[in-house]
């Protein structure tokens, strides 16, 4: 066993190889000869070491050098040192204060993690990357400064720094991993330092949840050279309320905000091209989002539950509301297009001109009142608009050729019109409509085979109805509880 409690090396040590006092659990105070050049891996790992001076000799601070030196509280590192290895100082549970160079150019993996006394940090001007997990767990770590050359964050490198407040990223920052602020819950504020064009034109990558369970961020700023939200990326920060994002974002993807439920307002700039499933799912305090031109696809879920929403600037050039879009949403009741000039006009009517209205795009969607097709709607899915209870007026047009089952359940619609184009009604598509009084057919050029189970059932306010000649089937109880209708006309082929 070694008993070594202190060690003074002669001045021409040049090298400790690795492993060479591991273990030395008395070993209390060494000082290194300003010569040495050498320290090798794990060294002096599990050493009883209160503080270490490191000279610039050393180029290489190797793999676990001092590693779980769990009485260490005090590290200077002299300059000219240029890398700290993986595990270096890993463990260190008592290490407060930490001198680095400025000759320093990288923090590679689990450097510094669970030195969880850590508390505040400066990141030489001379560092380009810090490696994943490097600081990760540094539970007491308060102020964290970047430096100027910082250009990679690697993944989870300041993960679960749960104490850290305020996060400044300097112009040269290009690449921010995945994780690397996730579960910061007092991290409140995170801002972008910008420069020049020539920065602006190199894109700044940020990963999946970066910002993930940020519980404190209120706010955020991102530069204009941020073009891609990746997936989660402010999951469940839930104090978020403000962001705003650049003018040269592409893309936001799914869940990127997700959990985000006092985020009050999103505009997306221009160059947003699409919007991910279930982006903005949940965002109960959201009330505005505005869709620019280049947004054409409004993904699955992406709005869904978003109970305050009350207005949306839509683009006209949207060719697809996905499943549950608008689903849940419940005070929404005002929508402004943008024309292909940047004109807006702004109505209470959603005029809906994607191809297929996908099903549940607007699920329990209950403020709104009127809805317009354009020509290029051809198809509604099944529970389209399932339990819309104010919706009142639906204008169809001839191109519909497909109304799924449930499409209109619930809803209050008072006339309809089926043109020529709709070959059959689906079971249960206008079930529970109470408020209908009239349903038209276009008699002369219909095509319509069949009116299946329970169609119009529940119709408590129809008073009569014709049904075309081509009709060859009608379904069960699909007139079921018309209490009111007086009046039926029947196809004389109907089998």
């Amino acid at each position: 066993m070694c008993e070594f409690i202190e060690i003074n090396f002669p001045v021409s040590l040049k090298r400790i190889c690795e492993y060479a006092f591991y273990n030395c659990s008395k070993l209390d105070k060494i000082v290194f000869p300003q010569n040495i050049c050498d320290i090798q891996s794990c060294a002096f790992s599990q050493c009883r070491l209160s503080k270490i001076v490191i000279p610039g000799f050393i180029n290489n601070i190797k793999d676990g050098t001092f590693c779980n030196c769990k009485y260490l509280t005090e590290v200077v590192i002299e300059k000219g040192t240029g890398a700290i290895d993986i595990n270096a100082f890993r463990g260190c549970s008592n290490l407060r204060t930490v001198s680095l160079p400025q000759s320093l150019n990288i923090i590679n993996s689990y450097a510094f993690k669970q030195c969880i006394l850590l508390q505040d940090l400066i990141i030489p001007d001379t560092v380009e990357i810090i490696g994943e997990f490097a600081f990760s767990c540094c539970s007491n770590m308060r102020t964290l400064k970047l430096g100027e050359s910082l250009k990679t964050i690697k993944r989870n490198a300041f993960y679960r720094c749960s104490n850290l407040q305020v996060v400044t990223f300097q112009p040269l920052i290009t690449e921010i991993f995945e994780s690397v602020f996730a579960e910061c819950t007092k991290l409140s504020r995170i801002s972008f330092l910008e420069k020049n064009q020539t920065h602006i034109n190199n894109a700044l990558y940020i990963g999946e949840r970066v910002f993930c369970n940020c519980i404190s961020l209120a706010a955020i700023i991102f530069p204009n050279n941020v073009k891609l939200i990746m997936k989660e990326t402010f999951y469940n920060c839930k104090n978020l309320k403000n962001i705003y994002v650049g003018n040269n974002l592409e893309k936001v993807e799914e869940l990127a905000f997700s959990g985000c439920s006092n985020l009050l307002k999103m505009e997306l700039p221009k160059s947003t091209k699409a919007i991910g499933k279930n982006s903005f799912a949940g965002r109960s305090s959201l009330e505005d989002v505005i869709l620019l031109p280049n947004i054409t696809q409004i993904e699955d879920s992406s709005f869904q539950n978003c109970t305050s929403l009350k207005k949306i600037t839509l683009s006209n050039n949207i060719t697809r509301i996905g499943k549950w879009a608008f689903a849940g949403c419940v005070k929404l009741n005002a929508f402004t297009y943008i024309g292909n000039d940047d004109s807006l006009a702004e109505t209470d009517v959603l005029e809906i001109k994607c191809e297929i209205v996908e099903e549940r795009s607007f699920d329990n969607y209950k403020s709104i009142k009127r809805i317009g097709f354009s020509n290029a709607v051809t198809t509604i899915q099944k529970f389209a608009f399932y339990n819309c209870s104010y919706l009142r007026e639906v204008i169809f047009i001839n191109n519909i050729k497909e109304i799924g089952e449930y499409a209109f359940y619930g809803c209050q619609i008072e006339s309809i019109t089926i043109h020529t184009s709709l070959t059959n009604i689906q079971q249960c598509t206008f079930l529970n409509n109470s408020n209908l009084v009239k349903v038209n057919f276009d008699h002369q050029n219909s095509k319509l085979k069949e009116i299946a189970n329970d169609a119009f059932s529940n119709g408590l306010s129809l008073l009569e109805i014709n049904i075309p000649s081509t009709v060859e089937t009608i379904g069960d109880d699909c007139f079921f509880s018309c209490s009111k209708l007086k009046n039926v006309i029947l196809p004389k082929q109907l089998k």
